[in-house]
């Protein structure tokens, strides 16, 4: 596991048009992987789905790669 000394934000870009077929863009969500299994991020205080700027910002405090 990586720590940060402070939350960090991260902003995704998406482009809806090369979604899978049927992908409903509301439903997009930052996952990380912990303790065996997949975990989302949203809902987060500080996050957001933006699809107006196709965009998914998360804030966090620890980046997780176990």
């Amino acid at each position: 596991m990586h720590q940060f000394s402070a939350d960090y934000t991260m902003t995704l870009h998406f482009d809806p048009p090369q979604l899978p077929s049927g992908e409903d863009p509301s439903t997009i969500n930052r996952y990380y992987y912990a303790k065996g299994a997949w975990q989302s991020v949203l809902p987060c205080s500080g996050c957001s789905l933006n699809l107006t700027n196709d965009t998914i910002t998360v804030k966090l405090g620890r980046w997780l790669d176990e």
